[in-house]
């Protein structure tokens, strides 16, 4: 464990007692009266009916702290939507139906589009883009004592507003040893704290450990954190994780190398695995954010997240011993599909966040690269000796040239970017666009 801090300022919490966590739970409860947390479960139709989300709807029964849970529904058709209501419905808390491609969705979406906000396509990242203005709009209701959104369905009647928020509470109000960081939102004088919570629906050891230690150091209003990404050990039986190993980290270093410590790639580096679905945002800070609509996604929120924050409200937690989740091919011939065009879409996002679209090392990234992969392919081997874990060096080699393959098409043909807006963009543009989110929610009932 290193116990420095690192030139980024990242403060790093640790998973020191693995049991702690169960009295973490019961001060989730109590924090949970000042704090509302919504969960968002990024969902493709293919999760349904697997044992991975069955268990996480499982362990989510016992979570009462957690007080909405909304569950974005892509790539499914309308024959996919009862199979839906059937998972939802097992849930106990509040829970939320969207489905990314009905009618409304889309409809708001091409409004956008036509505004000019968007040009961007489907994934995981609109995925949740959308989650997180349904958040807002849910949150708005609440909270706002002239909204009622009691005739759409699935939402909640608007509550009564809670007290007003300490001026001195530091998770409502940027750090001020920072002065030149963005202004990301001020919570209304009388609504409650909230935070939003996202992880995947594909983990195949999920536990109620994960959501209690990726909420726990937001809902503490004590440390003053606005954003916590999740980290953890990629491991069955063998190492996982190549994308992160083979692909990112000897970028990011290759990138170091070639343009000296920027502040950018101290930032990215901080984080031990930047590509870990798990984040929690503050409430206020969620309408800020620009969201990347490709497999680039994680890259992206860390930068937005650093435009916005101070390093001093930005924590990584380590969640659990281990985490295991649906393995994407890496469909080595195929750069359209897999862990190929994740390559690709995560390399290009990377390149784009640091030179800001101008590949000032086009003629040297790659090469770079690949000197620092074998650094790489040797440390898997020497972890996986360490461990007693099996180790398939032609697998991990074949990656090394499929990633090299994706990261030089960034490099030679760079991607346009595809953002997402942002909710308060979205609300500028057309002042109606989170309460057409919200009537776009698939009755549940």
């Amino acid at each position: 464990m290193n116990s420095f801090p690192h030139p980024a300022g990242i403060t790093t919490l640790h998973r020191l007692s693995p049991d702690a966590w169960k009295g973490l739970e019961d001060a989730c409860h109590n924090l949970a009266k000042d704090c509302a947390v919504t969960l968002i479960l990024p969902c493709h139709v293919r999760e349904l009916g697997t044992a991975a989300l069955a268990d996480i709807v499982r362990e989510l029964k016992a979570a009462a702290w957690i007080g909405r849970v909304i569950v974005g529904l892509d790539g499914a058709a309308a024959d996919d939507l009862e199979a839906a209501r059937e998972i939802v419905a097992e849930l106990p808390q509040e829970t939320c139906l969207l489905w990314t491609g009905s009618p409304g969705v889309l409809a708001l979406e091409q409004d956008l589009k036509n505004a000019g906000l968007t040009t961007a396509g489907s994934g995981k990242g609109r995925n949740i883009w959308l989650c997180a203005g349904l958040a807002l709009a849910l949150a708005e209701a609440q909270s706002a004592a002239t909204n009622d959104f009691s005739d759409v369905p699935g939402m909640p009647a608007p509550a009564d507003p809670a007290d007003p928020a300490d001026p001195a509470d530091p998770v409502n109000h940027p750090d001020p040893t920072e002065p030149g960081k963005k202004a990301s939102g001020s919570v209304p004088p009388r609504a409650r704290r909230g935070i939003v919570a996202i992880h995947d629906c594909d983990i195949q050891n999920y536990t109620r450990e994960l959501p209690v230690r990726l909420c726990h150091p937001l809902m503490d209003p004590r440390w003053g954190f606005r954003f916590n990404k999740g980290f953890y050990s990629r491991h069955s039986d063998r190492l996982h994780g190549r994308l992160q190993r083979l692909l990112v980290r000897p970028l990011l270093k290759a990138m170091e190398l070639r343009a000296g410590p920027v502040g950018i790639l101290q930032f990215l580096s901080a984080f031990r695995y930047p590509l870990a679905g798990e984040s929690a945002v503050d409430l206020t800070l969620l309408p800020q954010l620009n969201f990347p609509a490709t497999w680039g996604l994680e890259i992206g929120l860390l930068e937005e997240i650093r435009s916005h924050l101070s390093t001093h409200a930005i924590c990584q937690t380590e969640l659990c011993a281990a985490y295991d989740h649906k393995h994407q091919d890496l469909s080595p011939d195929d750069p359209a599909s897999g862990l190929h065009r994740m390559a690709r879409e995560v390399s290009g996002t990377l390149l784009a966040t640091v030179a800001g679209g101008t590949y000032p090392w086009r003629d040297h990234i790659v090469e770079t690269w690949q000197d620092l992969t074998a650094a790489a392919l040797r440390h898997a081997a020497a972890e996986s000796s360490l461990n007693g874990l099996d180790h398939f060096p032609d697998h991990e080699k074949l990656a090394v040239l499929t990633f090299g393959k994706a990261l030089l098409s960034a490099v030679e043909d760079p991607a346009p970017p595809s953002l997402l807006p942002s909710w308060d963009a979205a609300s500028r543009a057309l002042p109606d666009s989170l309460r057409r989110l919200a009537e776009a929610l698939t009755p549940t009932a």
